[in-house]
């Protein structure tokens, strides 16, 4: 007992210290280190802290995270019948088995319309405007950028931006970056619940497990990615928008039906994109798996010297095992966390949520608290597929500011896993 006691003790030392080294690397990295605000830093850490312990400690405040996130898996329940009806019997997963194509995608549709009718209902403006307030009290940023940080937790990176439109041309280069690494550093309302569902597969139980840590990881990221992204750039300008609002009026729907149109247009294209983009990139992988073990690891002998196939899988796991290690996962899982963190950065969140439901399917992963880890550090939209999304998103909507985003870009990139990162290593040790 003593000794699991002191494994325990050493795995939050391990989180804390990797705390320190990723707001250290965002330091390195910034852009003027002695403009940087110390005091948003501490707060964004101590707001994570506090609604960490407040979950882990107050049933009522877990119950409630539990309660929306029952909404997610609720209503994924609701888009299968849509499935049923356009597939028949293809999407019944006893039967069948589990069809990405069909199990996620269409949810994603769905999800998709859903919001975009609770956006015209003004029920997503009223909550985001309260997260908005909040954080800007909280943390003393700008209205846009509260505003923005808040529309993150619930919105995609294509969606969020539209909550500040009109003050696009006119933000400051550090408002702007922190726009972007919001987006990065936490996952929309539509890829939670498909992810929940994907991961639960018919089982309501594990499905609200899921929705709920991703809830709680794409919460506490936003005060993560507002201080990544305060560090790395830091303000230099006078802020004057303080009182910015969301305008439910801002999405131009007629009615409830144009909402409902333009919602399932918007989850038609997101669809399409996730699925082109994990088939491209999903036999891209084997294609370099088949090179990496044949015209490498066969002829050098690494294949033998490894004890398995050489594969890109197998090179993300040595290349983030440092910091699977400094999240505080358990020695007997860091080479398949890192291997999962990997997968995330270079392809998608999906992806590697796939690889990790694989994983616990196949019994892979040794200790429970490995996954809850993981489910944090992958909950965000920091992956190089994303960055075409970011700029021609932003872009689209300021076109006087696309050369800044794209150079701001792979900067938020990185910046956006140092928050999702910072996020997993605080679950790590309080969750």
């Amino acid at each position: 007992m003593y000794y699991c006691g002191f494994k325990t003790y050493m795995y939050k030392i391990q989180g804390v210290l990797g705390i320190i080294v990723f707001i250290g690397i965002a330091y390195l990295l910034s852009s003027s280190r002695t403009k940087v605000k110390w005091s948003i830093v501490i707060k964004a850490i101590l707001l994570q802290v506090v609604l960490s312990l407040l979950i882990a400690n107050i049933q009522m405040v877990y119950t409630f995270f539990q309660g929306v996130s029952l909404f997610f898996v609720k209503i994924y329940t609701f888009s299968k019948e849509g499935s049923l009806f356009m597939f028949g019997d293809l999407v019944n997963t006893d039967k069948m088995g589990w069809i990405f194509a069909l199990q996620v995608l269409p949810s994603l549709i769905f999800f998709s319309a859903l919001f975009s009718l609770l956006y015209y209902m003004r029920i997503l403006p009223l909550i985001i405007n309260g997260f908005s307030r909040f954080m800007r009290k909280t943390m003393g940023i700008s209205g846009a950028e509260s505003l923005a940080a808040a529309g993150n937790i619930f919105l995609g990176q294509s969606e969020a931006p539209l909550l500040i439109k009109p003050l696009l041309p006119n933000l400051t280069r550090s408002e702007l970056f922190c726009l972007v690494v919001g987006g990065f550093a936490t996952i929309s309302g539509t890829i939670l619940g498909s992810v929940s569902g994907m991961m639960g597969e018919g089982n309501v139980e594990v499905s609200s497990y899921y929705a709920t840590h991703l809830l709680i990881a794409s919460v506490l990221s936003a005060p993560a990615a507002i201080m990544i992204a305060k560090i790395m750039e830091p303000e230099t300008m006078e802020i004057t928008d303080k009182a910015f609002r969301l305008n439910y009026k801002q999405m131009n729907n007629t009615n409830f039906l144009d909402a409902i149109a333009s919602g399932t247009i918007d989850g038609l294209r997101l669809a399409l994109n996730v699925g082109a983009m994990l088939l491209v990139f999903v036999a891209l992988i084997a294609l370099l798996n088949y090179l990496l073990s044949s015209w490498i690891g066969e002829p050098l002998g690494i294949n033998n010297a490894i004890g398995q196939l050489l594969s890109l899988e197998y090179i993300l796991g040595i290349i983030f095992y440092p910091v699977a290690w400094l999240l505080g996962v358990p020695q007997v899982d860091l080479l398949e966390i890192a291997r999962l963190i990997g997968e995330k950065t270079a392809i998608n969140e999906i992806y590697a949520f796939g690889s990790l439901k694989e994983m616990l399917s196949q019994g892979t992963l040794k200790n429970p608290k490995s996954a809850l880890i993981a489910s944090y550090a992958l909950c965000g939209f920091s992956n190089f597929s994303s960055l075409g999304i970011m700029i021609g998103g932003i872009a689209a909507l300021a076109p006087t500011r696309r050369s800044e985003v794209a150079q701001l870009s792979m900067k938020g990139l990185v910046a956006g896993t140092l928050a999702s990162l910072v996020t997993a290593a605080i679950a790590g040790i309080v969750l």
